[in-house]
């Protein structure tokens, strides 16, 4: 979407007429003005809102125009909105996906990968007697979901790869204009108005450093691939070093790993590089009289390359250091052909998990359980702990 089209959306979204519009469905959507009961005259409501009566006709015959309100008489103007809802039957029991995944989300219902959190949504929604629809990439960028968000779905639920991505925030922005609940997968202070399920990477990381701390770590390395103003890493470094605070270790800066060589899927060639890289980022924490004992990495998909690096230096990462990954998919990881180990600990954030919640969260918003004040819960998540060869 380009930019003129952005600033022409942000611009709708703020003016006055979207003002009234948003503010009547949100009060028809929780019955503060129930089916069939008359709607303030355009003067109150010129009045509430702080506009014009010409805008308000404009907002009211747009709500009309949509089926939400209709004129009795020429005198004035009832809801119908329950009307509506029966007229979208099948969309009104329909959840909304935006993400951009390509593929099966029930393949991902047993893994550690982010994914999971989508297949987690579906199983909460059937379980709930609800449909899915999911929105991929190309039809957030096109707008076409704005004519089912007019359609009254039942919620929107957002995944991390949408949420991450400000080209698309547009998509959720323009579903809560139309009175939709939204719930978010991600975190980030451009996301507190909405919503949001996230994992406790704070906790996951705290139970991290306990666990190594316990296993006879003395000096912990955090080598970090994100960077540094990413909210979860954020969230993990305070984790971390509460742990080391009480364990009262030297509490080492983390490391950043910058220009690290993308994974290509089946490219050996690729993980020795990547493999080097991080040898180069290590070497001066794995020589020396002051060596480090324990690494955390990113991802469980670094531990693979980080491992093979100690072994450049005649570390052996079963015995010598400990290693723990992050996000327990190791043994999904092909890389694992090249390096015959895996991670003394990791932590499953409970992906799965996340994506019921979001829905749970969706469901309590619908139904008007919830409070008015933007919700954040954090899933807990799971120490996983193995040792040594596949």
């Amino acid at each position: 979407m380009g930019f003129h089209m952005k600033k022409q959306m942000s611009m709708e979204y703020d003016s006055p007429k979207m003002k009234v519009v948003r503010g009547l469905k949100s009060l028809l959507q929780k019955k503060r003005i129930e089916n069939g009961e008359r709607l303030p005259t355009e003067f109150k409501i010129a009045e509430i809102y702080g506009v014009s009566r010409g805008t308000v006709r404009t907002a009211l015959a747009e709500l009309e125009r949509d089926g939400f309100i209709k004129s009795v008489r020429n005198t004035c103007r009832i809801s119908t909105f329950e009307d509506k809802i029966i007229e979208t039957s099948f969309l009104a029991k329909t959840c909304i996906m935006l993400s951009k995944l390509s593929n099966d989300p029930a393949v991902y219902a047993e893994s550690g990968l982010m994914w999971a959190v989508e297949a987690g949504v579906i199983n909460a929604c059937r379980a709930y007697g609800l449909n899915t629809m999911f929105f991929n990439e190309k039809n957030i960028k096109d707008g076409s979901y704005r004519k089912v968000f007019e359609m009254n779905p039942f919620g929107v639920l957002v995944s991390h790869s949408i949420s991450d991505d400000a080209n698309y925030s547009d998509g959720f922005k323009f579903a809560e204009a139309q009175g939709l609940p939204v719930v978010v997968n991600g975190g980030g202070d451009s996301l507190s108005y909405f919503d949001r399920v996230i994992a406790d990477q704070e906790k996951g990381c705290y139970l991290l450093a306990r666990h190594l701390a316990d296993s006879g770590a003395k000096r912990i390395l955090r080598l970090w691939t994100a960077p540094e103003s990413t909210y979860w890493l954020k969230d993990r470094n305070r984790g971390f070093e509460k742990a080391i605070r009480e364990k009262k270790l030297a509490l080492l800066p983390p490391v950043h790993v910058k220009g690290l060589e993308d994974r290509v899927k089946g490219s050996r060639e690729v993980f020795d590089k990547r493999t080097r890289q991080y040898a180069g980022y290590l070497a001066e924490y794995l020589t020396g009289r002051n060596r480090v004992d324990a690494i955390i990495v990113t991802a469980d998909s670094d531990y693979y390359p980080v491992a093979a690096a100690c072994r450049l230096f005649k570390i052996d990462p079963l015995e010598d250091v400990l290693v723990a990954g992050y996000d327990n998919f190791y043994d999904e990881c092909e890389e694992f052909a090249w390096e015959k180990s895996v991670p003394f600990v990791t932590i499953d954030k409970r992906n799965f998990e996340t994506g019921r919640r979001m829905f749970e969260l969706l469901n309590s918003r619908k139904y008007r359980s919830g409070s008015g004040k933007a919700q954040l819960v954090k899933i807990e998540p799971e120490l996983v702990k193995t040792r040594g060869c596949i």
